[in-house]
């Protein structure tokens, strides 16, 4: 490597709370160690979404916003923001220019294809071709990743199951994906249960014999609650004692809130809304679950193994990956919420077996998707990059 520092402009269409912004943040701070020189910048989050600007705080990242950068399709805005762009390329001068989310990787790799950039690389966090849109509106995108993928040097996945599935639908060539897990700070998450067990059972005025039953995620189509809230429902008409929590917040808010009352389970459903304690949650959640449509590999489930917590996933994305009997998980078919209901029930009846394993479960999700392992991969992928280059 020369004495000059290599130059990476990554782009990331927000810093929304998720793993992605996490992603970003964390990779942005660490690589100075490894010598790189890194610009962040992102557009601005929608309402109700939350932001980790907290953390890009802590981490000493600034980031460069450019405010026309939206997730939603807005020819005017997207010109404006591809200009914006363009016009750091040419006064940053990137050795590699790396996009993250959909919007930040077709705008973004445009750009750097257009200003010839060396090294261009996309990171598939999750993608927009199942679950979304309806068969023309997913051709025209897949049509356009086609396309993205062969100015992009590499593409990145955050499992073989993504690369799989991507390569199969025409995205590029099997040879162009690197799949890298995400990395993620999770140390906060090993002693949760020790430290905040108890905390949001006082907060809500619930006690030890409540089950607590959590969905940490966007309230958005993608995330599926009207499922969770249907195997609620299921379990309520048997068991009093579950009480289940709806952490997150976004667009569907409201909507969300009167389908729980016309369920008539308005008395097991508590909303906490967006909760930078995440930690303190999983400290007293005796099951996590997430219902998605669609999912890369989703942080709240590998957060919620961090701390010892049992999980249930819908069978989308890389979830299945995180599937294994020493780490108190199950996955079960998208739609059958008999299934779901049934998972949830075995975890409550095994709980006090899940206990005994926690300990090994958690050092070594902590170890696989550890921000030090990412740094690591990603450092390489750069290295090799710039050495066929």
């Amino acid at each position: 490597m020369n004495s000059e520092p290599v130059r990476i402009l990554r782009i990331i269409a927000r810093l929304n709370v998720g793993g992605p912004a996490i992603h970003t943040i964390c990779l942005t701070n660490r690589l100075v160690e490894r010598g790189y020189e890194t610009l962040l910048v992102s557009g601005r989050e929608g309402d109700r979404e939350g932001n980790m600007y907290d953390l890009a705080e802590s981490q000493g990242v600034q980031p460069h916003f450019i405010e026309t950068l939206g997730r939603e399709v807005d020819l005017r805005s997207d010109l404006a923001s591809y200009r914006e762009i363009c016009r750091l390329i040419h006064q940053f001068k990137p050795h590699i220019v790396h996009t993250h989310t959909a919007k930040a990787g077709a705008l973004g790799r445009l750009a750097a294809h257009r200003c010839k950039v060396p090294l261009i690389v996309h990171t598939f966090h999750g993608h927009v071709l199942r679950g979304y849109f309806g068969k023309p509106k997913t051709e025209f995108y897949r049509r356009v990743e086609k396309q993205l993928g062969k100015w992009s040097t590499k593409l990145v996945t955050v499992s073989t199951a993504a690369r799989d599935e991507l390569a199969a639908m025409g995205v590029a060539p099997m040879d162009k994906f690197v799949p890298i897990p995400l990395g993620l700070p999770l140390e906060k998450f090993r002693d949760a249960k020790r430290l905040h067990k108890g905390k949001i059972r006082n907060e809500l005025g619930l006690d030890e014999n409540h089950f607590l039953v959590g969905i940490v995620a966007r309230l958005a189509p993608i995330k599926n609650h009207r499922e969770f809230f249907q195997a609620a429902k299921l379990i309520s008409a048997e068991h009093s004692n579950f009480r289940f929590l709806v952490i997150g917040d976004g667009p569907l808010r409201s909507e969300l809130e009167e389908l729980v009352r016309e369920m008539k389970i308005e008395d097991q459903v508590i909303f906490l809304g967006m909760r930078a304690d995440l930690d303190v949650i999983y400290g007293d959640l005796n099951v996590s679950v997430l219902t998605s449509k669609n999912e890369g590999l989703p942080v709240a489930l590998i957060e919620a193994l961090a701390s010892g917590t049992p999980i249930v996933g819908s069978d989308v994305g890389a979830t299945h990956e995180l599937k294994n009997s020493s780490w108190a998980s199950g996955i079960y078919p998208p739609g059958d919420v008999e299934v779901l209901a049934g998972a949830i029930m075995e975890a409550y009846r095994r709980y006090s077996d899940y206990q005994l394993i926690t300990r090994e479960m958690k050092s070594e999700i902590i170890r696989r998707y550890s921000v030090e392992r990412l740094v690591d991969d990603i450092d390489r992928l750069y290295t090799d990059m710039r050495g066929l280059h």
